[in-house]
């Protein structure tokens, strides 16, 4: 039989992670050379020795690197064993590393073989987790219903609204300042002929600006046109038809003289609100004297007396009781 040997540098090893690994040495003793082959064996009982889990064979999750070499004579081959058993239950495995001839079966060298002792640790226990007291639970119920409450309370919209004045603002930012205050009601837009207001500028709301109402109420925002209905004028004093077109803001301008009466204008109905309007003016015919020339016409018989430019008093009478 040839001289054969093998010898390991553990008799135990023990998986970290399911994995680790160790070293063979096999001789050979004998004067020629062999090709040797280094197997791994299940040792008799080697799965019975499994502390928990299913039967699980060592053989499955060991490997040897290069098992068949040619060893010369008096020669000795390092040999690297591997395990990796992630998956293997936990406890103490037994293997047996036999060296042999290739061309013997490795039962005629089993009385050669090495035994090894390979240890699965079992996974560390985590212990459970701390028991919470049962009132923690309904502290953090009461302190939630607390928080929902006060963020109801400061969030939730107002019963009644003021209606604010819009009056001279645009469209847009009339609409805004309606969002902005709180209102969530239809909005709808109607125009107006309003003297002094440009076109799209708000005028007034419905309902009116100081007025109650509740968030949702529909609201009519009212709209200027730039627009204004110029009125007819014709046979009015020329210092009323003054007054009515600047009532408009409407810029009067004349054709004739004044004081009198107007005739004519150039403009009626709707006009923009700073329009010109150009009123025609008949004047006034002056008072004409009865006769002429005047006064005279009317004393044609009366005498005329001449006045001397300058009168001399020859004496001048004393009154002695003066």
């Amino acid at each position: 039989m040839s001289e054969i040997s093998v010898s390991l540098a553990s008799t135990q090893v023990t998986l970290v992670n399911g994995r680790s690994s160790l070293t063979a040495s096999v001789t050979n003793a004998s004067a020629s050379v062999e090709r040797v082959v280094l197997g791994v064996y299940a040792a008799p009982g080697a799965a019975a020795a499994a502390t928990a889990g299913p039967v699980v064979n060592p053989v499955s999750w060991t490997t040897v690197e290069r098992p068949l070499r040619e060893i010369g004579p008096g020669a000795t081959e390092q040999y690297v064993v591997s395990f990796e058993a992630a998956a293997a239950p936990a406890g103490t495995y037994g293997l047996k590393a036999i060296a042999y001839p290739a061309d013997r079966a490795p039962e005629e060298y089993s009385d050669r073989g090495q035994t090894l002792q390979v240890i699965v640790p079992a996974a560390p226990v985590e212990p459970p987790p701390p028991k919470r007291p049962w009132w923690i639970f309904i502290l953090v119920a009461v302190l939630l219903a607390a928080v929902g409450g006060v963020a109801y309370y400061l969030t939730r919209p107002p019963a009644e609204l003021a209606m604010p004045d819009v009056a001279g603002l645009s469209q847009v930012e009339a609409r805004d300042l309606l969002v902005e205050v709180g209102f969530t009601g239809t909005l709808v837009t109607a125009t107006v002929n309003q003297p002094g207001v440009a076109q799209d500028v708000a005028v007034r709301t419905e309902p009116a600006a100081g007025e109650v109402v509740a968030p949702g109420t529909g609201i009519t925002l009212v709209l200027a046109t730039g627009l204004v209905e110029v009125p007819d004028l014709t046979g009015a004093r020329d210092d009323d038809a003054v007054a009515a077109l600047e009532a408009l803001d409407l810029v009067p301008a004349f054709s004739g003289g004044r004081p009198g009466t107007v005739t004519n204008q150039d403009r009626q109905g709707l006009a923009p609100f700073d329009a010109t309007v150009t009123l025609t003016i008949n004047p006034d015919t002056p008072p004409q004297p009865p006769c002429t020339p005047w006064p005279a016409c009317i004393l044609p018989d009366l005498p005329v007396f001449e006045i001397p430019d300058r009168i001399q008093l020859d004496r001048v009478l004393v009154d002695p009781a003066f």
